[in-house]
């Protein structure tokens, strides 16, 4: 584990990560170091204290500059349960040995941010079931052995931008939300982008690595765009659309196979190919 972990923090050190704005600053802000922490109960301890239980907007933030905050209590998943929350990491903050990176509770939540923050974890990188407006994942290192970014419920208006995500599992998957914008990130995975039941999509300019079909496009799923987006490594497509999505477009992306594999660029039947925009996709 001890190459990996070096081989991340160089990963980490790639990514630019978003300094502090007087703005954010001006919150109500908790400072916490990795001396303090055991388990994820310790930041959800910052969490309460910088927002008073939810009663106000807050700020914490991570400062790896004494090292990485390493779980070994019981508690290793960091849940999300309050709205106007600013979660930030400075000087490299990376979390090791969590279960569940972020893992957000069911409750009726908006306005969160999570970003400079590198997850080193067991099971997902996020796990988000239920009903959560306006969330920003910007600048962060996910590494699971699970799901990259997992979310399934009524979400609208995410923004996941410039992440590093490695999952075992899907980099990204998400069911019945409305609205995200996927924007230049660096996704690994069995599959790099799962979209179910979603609408007014935006994935672009990504850079997705997967074994198994680059980006998936199903459940009926309605106008989404898919536009210059990286895909290579795939053994059977580079995108698929499922029978029953409409006015998607999918656009300019490129598609590069694996050695020995003759995969196709779109997969799609003539029906959805009808159905949808589907045009300048190069091999």
């Amino acid at each position: 584990m001890k190459y990996m972990t070096c081989f991340l923090i160089f990963v980490v050190l790639a990514i630019p990560f978003q300094p502090a704005s007087a703005k954010n600053m001006s919150k109500t802000a908790v400072i916490v170091s990795a001396e303090e922490v055991d388990g994820a109960n310790d930041i959800e301890a910052a969490i309460i204290e910088a927002t008073a239980g939810g009663t106000h907007s807050g700020v914490v933030i991570l400062d790896g500059e004494s090292g990485a905050f390493v779980f070994t209590d019981a508690d290793r998943s960091l849940n999300i349960f309050v709205s106007n929350l600013i979660l930030r990491g400075m000087n490299n903050a990376v979390i090791e040995n969590c279960d569940d990176g972020l893992f957000f509770d069911d409750f009726p939540l908006q306005h969160i941010s999570v970003e400079g923050i590198s997850f080193l974890c067991t099971g997902d990188g996020v796990e988000a079931t239920g009903t959560f407006q306006d969330v920003t994942l910007r600048s962060n290192l996910f590494w699971a052995e699970n799901n990259g970014i997992g979310a399934n419920g009524h979400s609208n208006g995410w923004v996941i931008e410039d992440n590093y995500i490695h999952a075992d599992g899907d980099a990204i998957n998400l069911a019945g939300a409305v609205g995200f914008t996927i924007d230049k990130n660096y996704l690994s995975g069995y599959n790099g982008i799962v979209l179910l039941r979603v609408s007014q999509f935006m994935v672009r300019r990504n850079a997705v690595q997967s074994t198994n079909q680059g980006i998936l496009i199903g459940q009926e799923s309605w106008e989404n765009k898919l536009q210059a987006n990286t895909i290579y490594g795939v053994n059977e497509a580079g995108i698929r659309l499922e029978l029953g999505v409409i006015d998607n477009q999918v656009v300019a992306n490129r598609v590069i196979c694996a050695p020995g594999f003759e995969g196709l660029t779109v997969d799609a039947t003539e029906e959805v190919w009808q159905s949808n925009k589907i045009a300048g996709n190069k091999p």
